[in-house]
């Protein structure tokens, strides 16, 4: 489930009760994070401490929502990955695509 807040101006997004983004369930949280960044948020973090894997799926749904952000004069963040996801992220080559902070006050202090 997608839970999302908004703290000074920055929408965070969270995934509770989810352990991984793939091809089960990337359709669904594509859809609702575009759905979350076209209501004129631009600044978002995505916080994926309960995140474990991430196929290349659940990367289409992550890389959509930096290009919706970004459209939005944005940006999209990473906070409280674990090394293994951030791993994930490296063997993708997109570890230089993303900004991420190892919590959620420096991701937000960044912004």
């Amino acid at each position: 489930m997608i839970h999302s807040k908004k703290v000074n101006n920055v929408t965070i997004i969270s995934f509770n009760g989810m352990e991984s983004l793939d091809a089960q369930n990337a359709f669904r949280i594509k859809g609702e994070l575009k759905g979350l960044i076209n209501e004129k948020v631009s600044k978002v973090i995505l916080d994926l401490e309960n995140i474990n894997f991430i196929d290349s799926s659940g990367f289409g749904a992550i890389i959509s929502a930096l290009k919706t952000a970004k459209r939005a004069g944005g940006n999209l963040k990473i906070c409280n990955a674990s090394e293994n996801t951030i791993e994930l992220f490296r063997l993708m080559s997109l570890d230089s695509v993303f900004e991420f902070f190892d919590s959620e006050e420096k991701c937000q202090s960044s912004y």
